[in-house]
C-alpha cells in the first residue's frame, strides 16, 4: 500500500510541471528528492587548500578572494535548493492529499459495488 501510494504520488509529481526537482523511490520504498534546477559549485578551488602559515601575503590575499567567491556561489547554490524544495514540498503536498483522496475514492466505490451486490442476493 506504501509503495502504491509512493507511486501514485511521483506519478501526479510528473504529471504536474509545477514541481522542479527529480522525485523517485528507492529499493526500501522511500521518496528520495533530487534540485534539478541548482548547479553546486564545481570544486574547491585548490589553492585554498594548499595555504600555510609561511605563505605570502599577495597569497594569502588571493585565497581569500577566492575563498569569498567560493562561499556566495555555496551560498547561491543552497539558496537555490531552499527555494526548489520549498516549491516541491507545497506541490507534493498536494499530491499527496489528491493521491489518497483518490485511493480513498476507489476504495468507497469498490464497497459500494460489493454491498449492492450482497443486496441484490437473494435470500
Amino acid at each position: 500500500m506504501r509503495t502504491r501510494l509512493a507511486a501514485a504520488i511521483i506519478l501526479s509529481l510528473l504529471a504536474s510541471s509545477a514541481h522542479a526537482g527529480t522525485f523517485s523511490v528507492d529499493e526500501k520504498g522511500q521518496l528520495l528528492w533530487q534540485p534539478s534546477r541548482c548547479q553546486p559549485p564545481t570544486s574547491v578551488p585548490p589553492s585554498l587548500l594548499e595555504a600555510d602559515r609561511e605563505s605570502k601575503a599577495g597569497d594569502m590575499n588571493q585565497r581569500a578572494a577566492q575563498y569569498n567567491a567560493y562561499v556566495q556561489l555555496t551560498q547561491t547554490y543552497m539558496n537555490c535548493v531552499s527555494t526548489e524544495a520549498e516549491q516541491d514540498a507545497a506541490v507534493a503536498g498536494a499530491a499527496v492529499t489528491a493521491a489518497g483522496q483518490g485511493i480513498i475514492d476507489g476504495t468507497q466505490k469498490d464497497l459500494e459495488k460489493i454491498g449492492a451486490a450482497v443486496k441484490e442476493r437473494p435470500e
